[in-house]
């Protein structure tokens, strides 16, 4: 089969190539596949490639190398406060007991607002969290002593409210991966 001169397309790169193309797609007349070819002696300048998709397919990795990257920041963040549980002056250790009857620990921040006591869902991880919904009586020990208490979810306006009181500054949302935030209110029994 005789090659026809449209088998071999030369056009100009960069800036030059829209205006050439006129914002179409040439198909040589044999069938046969684009081939992009610049004149002898052309120089590339930076940006432009032989295939001008290969940018957008290069930028395309790097925005999921990114987010990759950061699911695993939040992921071993997360893990690591699940498996220290770090404890201080204004924390508590709420036991919440499962549908089989297993009691299980949590360190969470005590937060006051109205002279009531909450604690907040502030992370991914929130098994205790469930836990204190579907069986509301929960024992909390703090500095030192243990009572008994009942977990009421709060309604909007209350969450409005303590929210607002007890905000995240934007470095912790960014490193918890912004998970949506609940609160509970302890209640004495």
């Amino acid at each position: 089969m005789a090659r026809s001169h449209f088998d071999r397309v030369v056009v100009p790169f960069g800036p030059e190539l829209g205006r050439f193309c006129g914002g179409r797609r040439f198909a040589p007349r044999s069938g046969a596949p684009i081939r992009w070819a610049a004149p002898a002696g052309t120089t590339w300048p930076d940006g432009w490639g032989v295939v001008l998709r290969s940018h957008r397919v290069k930028a395309f990795k790097r925005i999921v190398v990114v987010v990759l990257v950061y699911v695993g920041i939040v992921i071993a963040f997360e893990s690591m406060l699940g498996v220290f549980q770090p404890a201080g002056g204004d924390t508590l250790v709420i036991t919440t007991t499962g549908g089989d009857g297993t009691s299980d620990d949590r360190v969470l921040s005590r937060i006051e607002s109205n002279g009531r006591i909450y604690v907040a869902a502030n992370h991914w991880p929130r098994a205790w969290f469930n836990r204190a919904l579907a069986n509301p009586n929960v024992q909390v020990t703090f500095a030192g002593e243990k009572a008994d208490y009942l977990a009421v979810p709060v309604s909007e306006e209350e969450h409005d409210r303590v929210e607002a009181e007890n905000s995240h500054g934007l470095g912790f949302r960014i490193m918890t991966g912004f998970p949506p935030r609940y609160f509970l209110r302890l209640d004495p029994r």
